[in-house]
């Protein structure tokens, strides 16, 4: 006989034991499998740090050009506001760096040059969850250093690298403190 439409050949009600049995398989198939209990979770980074340098005709340009740029993007991954400084200050300006990485493993530092400030005024922006902080890079101007000799034309992997010291003036106006990485972007030093 076909039960009519709508009805189940399920009992409507479960004995104590079959919920106990459903909880307890539920509750080990949803559980994270941990090799030794020693071993802990990867703590979810507050940032995310991102190279925006864009495909174009097949390969991914960066320019030494002066005028020309490419952004640098951190991202709030955390569920609160953070603050990072700004870098028209001491504290922000030396903050973001490259490293540069031939195809042979040779690696090269990119900083911002030492500059004196004639105003040194602790400044931070304030992130809200989700938010995002561009910077904007002219790699080609006057202000970086470090870049390997005569790059144009070669083939490099390039990362960019967020660090802030835990220091005073961090402590003191609840800056975040510590270092994010973006993933390494293949380029081509045009």
């Amino acid at each position: 006989m076909v039960p009519p439409i709508g009805r189940s050949h399920l009992p409507t009600r479960l004995d104590r034991g079959a919920k106990c049995l459903m909880l307890l398989v539920f509750s080990l198939g949803t559980m994270p499998a941990q090799a030794d209990s020693d071993q802990r979770p990867e703590p979810v980074s507050a940032w995310e740090l991102s190279i925006a340098i864009p495909d174009g005709e097949g390969e991914r340009a960066l320019s030494l050009d002066p005028a020309a740029h490419f952004h640098v993007i951190l991202s709030n991954r955390a569920g609160v506001v953070q603050k990072a400084w700004k870098e028209s200050n001491s504290w922000g300006y030396a903050a973001l760096r490259f490293e540069l990485t031939t195809p042979s493993g040779d690696k090269f530092v990119v900083t911002r040059k030492e500059r004196s400030w004639r105003k040194n005024i602790p400044s931070f922006w304030s992130l809200n969850a989700g938010e995002n902080l561009v910077y904007n890079v002219f790699l080609g101007s006057a202000e970086w250093a470090g870049l390997p000799p005569n790059p144009q034309g070669k083939h490099l992997t390039i990362r960019a690298i967020v660090e802030i010291p835990d220091e005073e003036k961090s402590r003191e106006y609840g800056v975040w403190t510590g270092k994010v990485q973006s993933p390494p972007r293949d380029v081509v030093i045009r």
